[in-house]
């Protein structure tokens, strides 16, 4: 599948292919959105299930990676169980080569996961440059 990418605020390219296959031109959330203790900076990706933003932990100080699953999709049945079971899963391990899960919660009627955030490539630039 062909994917519509556009530039995000940090000049990073960002897919904006929407979750039904639209053209999406705004991410679902804005910078400086707050959930929970978490302040939006930037869309890092979008994919089928949702959005991944990068975010700052303002009690802790840290960056974080909010993984936002779409409202919708966590309505349609085993997808919400399948989200939080990839969260509980995760979270059993400490290890160098597996992120680290910091929280989950709820935004708006959406589900998320709090995330390590780590910076680098994505998978399809890393293949690409093969």
């Amino acid at each position: 599948m062909l994917r519509r990418m556009g530039q995000g605020a940090g000049g990073e390219s960002v897919d904006l292919l929407g979750f039904d296959g639209t053209v999406e031109a705004e991410p679902l959330l804005a910078p400086g959105t707050e959930i929970d203790q978490f302040r939006v900076t930037r869309l890092v990706g979008r994919g089928g299930m949702g959005e991944v933003y990068l975010a700052r932990d303002t009690k802790l100080g840290r960056r974080v990676a909010l993984k936002l699953m779409n409202a919708e999709i966590s309505r349609t049945p085993g997808q919400l169980e399948r989200f939080f079971d990839e969260a509980r899963a995760t979270a059993r391990f400490n290890h160098p080569n597996i992120i680290t899960v910091y929280g989950v919660g709820e935004h708006a009627g959406a589900p998320y996961l709090a995330l390590e955030y780590l910076e680098g490539k994505d998978l399809a630039s890393r293949i690409e440059e093969r």
